[in-house]
């Protein structure tokens, strides 16, 4: 039999879903001591009962974002079936959702950040392409 979750253990785990799981934020959210957040944080989290709930609510919440963004492909799927390529304008749209389909589906690679003492520069990857071949 189960033993039932405290609320404020619950407000634990609710917290520590939100912040991205950081123990010691999510404690202190729920109303454990400052002092103790960091420890009591560490402890809860060892805790089967708080394990599983926090493993179920997280797969729910996987399971919800795969289905928005399954719909989101879904609707710009049916765009794309409707477009008339020989409108112009119809085919920048078709262009449009080509490209945000290939953002959904994670095809476009992201810039990458190149961190010194002066700062971040961010260097687009046609240029980082450019210096791979240049090497």
């Amino acid at each position: 039999m189960k033993k039932k979750i405290t609320p404020k253990r619950l407000k634990f785990c609710h917290e520590y879903i939100l912040n991205g799981g950081h123990r010691t934020n999510a404690a202190l959210a729920a109303g454990y001591a400052p002092g103790n957040a960091h420890n009591t944080g560490y402890l809860l989290l060892k805790n089967a009962e708080i394990q599983e709930y926090i493993a179920e609510a997280q797969a729910v919440q996987d399971e919800e974002f795969k289905w928005s963004k399954t719909k989101a492909f879904k609707a710009l799927q049916e765009l794309i079936d409707k477009v008339d390529l020989d409108n112009p304008r119809e085919r920048n749209d078709y262009i449009k959702a080509l490209q945000e389909i290939n953002k959904l589906f994670g095809t476009y690679e992201p810039d990458k950040k190149e961190i010194n003492h002066k700062g971040i520069n961010i260097i687009p990857k046609e240029k980082d392409d450019e210096n791979l071949n240049n090497d």
